[in-house]
């Protein structure tokens, strides 16, 4: 009988041994996951860093930041040009005052009240740093990143100095 008792203990300890190799393997597993987890919040607050960090610097970044500052007004302006042709294919078009969709030919925007003028504008304006003609919707040169600012209208300009001459 001592054969089959030992038979009888070596098997449960196998067995102990297994068990335990088991629970260690899930409780390592479990962590592996907890650090996965964990690493994945730490890329999700680094993505919001830059993201801010190109929030607040959209002018003044710093020089090792100009080919992905580049690369994001490339993307910003061929959105802007994208939402500027499916308003076109819908027939509508942006307000000037609040940014609200309007329907194209409108002459009041529904949203805020602004006047929303018909007249022919200009579709293009010459960047003032390289000379390239863009688009006026968009915000910034295509060929060297300047920014786009529209130019107020020398009767616009005058007749407000004239307000305040008065």
């Amino acid at each position: 009988m001592g054969f089959l008792d030992n038979l009888g203990k070596t098997i449960s300890e196998v067995s102990q041994t297994t068990i335990k190799k088991s629970v260690g393997a899930a409780n390592a597993a479990k962590l592996n996951l907890m650090i996965s987890d964990e690493e994945r919040k730490i890329d999700k607050m680094y993505e919001a860093i830059g993201k801010k960090y190109a929030e607040l610097h959209e002018e003044d970044f710093e020089p090792v930041y100009a080919e992905m500052m580049s690369s994001i007004r490339e993307c910003k302006n061929r959105i802007m040009d994208y939402q500027h042709s499916i308003h076109k294919i819908k027939g509508m078009m942006t307000c000037p005052c609040c940014g609200k969709d309007i329907a194209e030919g409108g002459m009041f925007c529904p949203q805020c009240g602004a006047s929303v003028k018909t007249e022919e504008v200009p579709t293009e304006r010459i960047c003032p740093e390289c000379g390239n003609a863009s688009s006026v919707e968009e915000t910034f040169c295509p060929v060297c990143g300047a920014v786009l600012k529209e130019e107020a209208s020398e009767e616009t300009s005058q007749d407000v100095e004239s307000e305040f001459v008065d």
